[in-house]
């Protein structure tokens, strides 16, 4: 997983990305436990644990800390506080308690309504149990992960980002700027200079999702 996310530049799904974060943690010497979470992107609708966030300890302050999430989401640590307002200096958060959800992170972008963005309780999670559903993630027909190129950077004031065969910039909570792929060679060029992935082989269906 080093030799992929840091000595080859890529990414990953939030097991990946948040699990050689807790490595680093640990390496450090922090506190910290591990929580499984469920996004929240429609009313109603419930979906299964997969996400991995974590709690870190200091000075007896808990913060939720994350960095597995591939749209605008929490740039800092945030104190584990029931209706503290907490900025990033994009976007506004804050925790709520809810009977079925557990904890609630809320996001209020410029000029946005909050919203819910996850839910997670506070039971401890081990290493295997992120097998399941990280499996799920990459290989399971109903996930949403494995139906198109996704893409996410964070820039100091936007979040840049690839979905299928989009190029976006997203600044203060909108589309600023949009660009259509054109093919493999145009993939390549765009994934050098904004994620700095160098792919020198030849991709399936010349990297083109089907529209």
């Amino acid at each position: 997983m080093f030799n992929k996310l840091i000595l080859h530049n890529r990414g990953g799904i939030c097991f990946e990305l948040n699990g050689l974060y807790a490595w680093l943690l640990e390496s450090l010497g922090f506190n910290f436990v591990s929580f499984a979470g469920r996004f929240i992107n429609k009313i109603n609708v419930y979906q299964m644990r997969q996400h991995r966030n974590m709690c870190v300890t200091i000075d007896g302050k808990r913060y939720i800390t994350d960095v597995g999430v591939n749209s605008e989401s929490p740039r800092i640590p945030l104190l584990l506080e029931e209706q503290r307002v907490q900025s990033d200096g994009i976007s506004q958060y804050k925790f709520t308690r809810d009977e079925f959800w557990g904890w609630l992170l809320w996001q209020k972008e410029k000029g946005k309504p909050w919203k819910r963005m996850l839910g997670f309780t506070e039971e401890p999670q081990l290493e295997k149990d992120y097998v399941f559903p990280s499996f799920w993630c990459d290989a399971h027909p109903d996930s949403p992960f494995n139906k198109e190129k996704e893409l996410s950077i964070f820039r100091e004031d936007c979040n840049i980002t690839i979905r299928g065969n989009f190029l976006k910039f997203y600044l203060s909570g909108r589309v600023k700027y949009r660009y259509k792929i054109k093919n493999g060679a145009d993939l390549k060029e765009v994934l050098w200079e904004y994620f700095g992935i160098n792919v020198e082989y030849r991709l399936k269906n010349d990297g083109m999702d089907y529209e």
